[in-house]
């Protein structure tokens, strides 16, 4: 060990760089499916078209470097490469090519992974039914990275074993959840070190002590893969809780969840109540069934429930905003070369003139739901009342491939009409109120006493 720290910060550095990348992929995709829109790489189009249309635009040489290293180890590797290994060769470059953008939301999936996001789009979650995430944030001068709880589908095993939304997952059966570089310490030591300010012996203790935590540690992707794959198991994860001092320990078992995409009722003067649970392919149809419902039953006023609503398709979100704020914006996507998209909603026929609209939104509130918030609070005088969202608004696509494979990669960010970000921070609130209980819902309380109060009692004010 004293001999591996005299080797300087070099050796130390290239150790970094190499044990960390290895060990820290990013998160599974599969986890963050809310944003994703589909295309296939095999069907060229206006936005994927054949590689010779696109040659004068790649770095050829790179691609021919690619070729000429798998033809030298198919032709003179000592054992015989069988045609498993290549693919498993070919994903591994994927993988290796897409970490490379050092971005949580681009992530190649294989067949099996592919298949869950699918049964997630149509609203059916396996393993422990959450919607996980990853955030970075700032703890003194580390960079950490938590794997976070965006929300719980109802009746899943993660709601049934006490999971809440904001929890991050520290260590899944015993191991680790790398969320940092654990040799940025000894990176630091190896320069004092070459400085003559600190002693060899303690840049010693520091490698010891960074290779001991990874050696029984596990990556975030890896994680996700675990707990939304559809494999019957049981884990134990220690979690970090907001406002709690102590670690947690949750016992979680596996299912299939099965979302019914919305619910609603008529609540007092004619208030009409509808809750989106996830906006799943077909999930517009029913919400344009269940407001009708509402205004055949009186309703003139509207509470839209997006407490809990990890996102979904962005087809399926515009569509039901079409039938609350019909030929409005409901936002911006901002695209690469400085392109943007104005996403404006639909004209469907017969739709209901809403009175006031509240919308309650909370931290699991993500994705399109955060956009569609954003663009009724400001295309249709909505009020949202409840906590800040949780502040997703990157837009993936997924390309799917001839094996049944597929990659995902960020290529948007959402805006709100008034071209506000909402990234990381989320979308304010106006009236703020704290989440359920389970014995009073504070939020809809308040949503009912603005819809039903005779003048407006609030004003539109400054957000974000």
């Amino acid at each position: 060990m004293i001999a591996a720290a005299a080797v300087g910060s070099f050796q130390i550095g290239h150790n970094s760089r190499e044990s960390y990348h290895q060990a820290y992929t990013l998160l599974s995709s599969r986890s963050k499916i809310s944003r994703l829109e589909f295309m296939s790489a095999y069907q060229p189009n206006a936005q994927v078209t054949d590689l010779g249309e696109r040659a004068s635009g790649l770095d050829l040489g790179s691609m021919e470097t690619f070729y000429r290293v798998l033809r030298a180890i198919r032709e003179n590797y000592v054992e015989r490469i069988e045609t498993t290994q290549e693919k498993d060769m070919a994903y591994g470059a994927l993988r290796g090519m897409l970490q490379s953008l050092n971005d949580a939301n681009s992530r190649f999936l294989e067949p099996a992974q592919y298949d869950v996001v699918k049964d997630q789009m149509d609203g059916k979650f396996h393993g422990i039914g959450a919607v996980l995430a990853m955030r970075r944030i700032k703890e003194g001068s580390r960079e950490i990275t938590r794997l976070i709880v965006v929300t719980t589908m109802p009746g899943s095993p993660a709601e049934k074993a006490g999971l809440k939304a904001g929890d991050s997952i520290a260590y899944l059966d015993g191991k680790w959840v790398i969320s940092y570089d654990p040799y940025a310490e000894v990176n630091k030591l190896a320069k004092l070190v070459r400085s003559n300010l600190a002693d060899r012996s303690a840049l010693a203790r520091a490698y010891e002590a960074a290779e001991k935590k990874l050696s029984n540690a596990t990556t975030a992707g890896k994680v996700a893969d675990a707990l939304t794959a559809d494999v019957r198991k049981d884990f134990s994860l220690t979690v970090w809780r907001p406002g709690e001092k102590m670690p947690l320990r949750v016992k979680v078992s596996t299912e299939d969840t099965i979302v019914a995409p919305t619910s609603h009722r008529l609540l007092a003067d004619g208030v009409g109540y509808l809750h989106v649970e996830f906006f799943t392919d077909g999930s517009a149809e029913k919400i344009a069934a269940a407001l009708s419902d509402l205004a055949a039953q009186g309703a003139t006023k509207l509470v839209l429930d997006l407490r809990g609503c990890p996102g979904g398709s962005q087809d399926a979100a515009m569509k039901a905003a079409a039938q609350i704020a019909p030929d409005q914006v409901l936002g911006l996507l901002l695209k690469a070369h400085g392109k943007e998209e104005i996403l404006k909603l639909g004209k469907p026929e017969n739709t209901t003139t809403w009175n006031r609209i509240v919308v309650l939104v909370d931290g699991s509130t993500a994705g399109v739901a955060e956009m569609v918030a954003a663009g009724l609070r400001d295309s249709a005088r909505a009020t949202l009342v409840g906590e800040a969202t949780f502040g997703d608004a990157k837009h993936q696509i997924l390309v799917m491939q001839k094996d049944g494979s597929a990659v995902v990669f960020t290529d948007g960010e959402y805006v709100t009409p008034k071209r506000q970000k909402f990234d990381e921070k989320g979308v304010s609130v106006s009236v703020k109120a704290p989440p359920t209980d389970g014995k009073e819902d504070s939020a809809l309380g308040k949503a009912l006493e603005i819809l039903t109060a005779t003048t407006p009692m609030i004003a539109e004010a400054p957000h974000a």
